[in-house]
C-alpha cells in the first residue's frame, strides 16, 4: 500500500489501521525479528507502533465505541497533507462572550463557533485496504 502512493512522488505521512489488524501485526514473526526485545516491549505495552519506514501508524481502536469510525479489517495509507488536500473555511470564527450569573451559574467564557470541511484534492494520496 505503501508502494502504490510512493510510486507517484509522494511520500506516506500515516497509516490508520482498524484495532482487529493489531494482533495479526504483534503475531507475525516479522514482527518478532525487526525490532529489539526493548522496542518492542514499548510498542506492546503503549498500543502505539510509532513511525515504520517514515509512516506513523495510527488506529482508533482506543477510542470510545462512538467515535471508532474504521470498520473491521480496514486501513488507509494517506500521503503528506501537503500532497493530500485541504481543510476549507465554510464560516469564519465568532466569538461571543458567555456570562450566566443572571440564571444563577457562576460561569463566564467564550463561544466559539467555526465551519470547516475537509477534502481530498489528490486521489493518488490514499489508499484503502481491507483484511477479508
Amino acid at each position: 500500500m505503501q508502494n502504490q502512493i510512493m510510486r507517484w512522488g509522494i511520500p506516506v505521512h500515516m497509516a490508520i489501521i482498524a484495532f482487529d489488524l493489531w494482533p495479526d501485526i504483534v503475531a507475525d514473526t516479522e514482527f518478532s525479528t525487526w525490532f529489539d526485545p526493548v522496542s518492542k516491549h514499548e510498542i506492546v505495552m503503549n498500543g502505539y507502533l510509532g513511525n515504520i519506514l517514515g509512516t506513523q501508524i495510527h488506529t482508533d481502536g482506543f477510542r470510545y465505541e462512538t467515535l471508532k469510525v474504521l470498520e473491521a479489517g480496514e486501513c488507509y495509507f494517506l500521503g503528506a497533507p501537503a500532497n493530500l488536500g485541504a481543510i476549507t473555511r465554510r464560516k469564519d470564527l465568532s466569538t461571543a462572550p458567555i456570562n450566566l450569573h443572571l440564571l444563577g451559574r457562576p460561569e463566564r467564557g467564550w463561544f466559539l463557533e467555526q465551519i470547516e470541511g475537509m477534502t481530498i484534492v489528490n486521489p493518488r494520496a490514499i489508499v484503502k485496504g481491507r483484511k477479508f
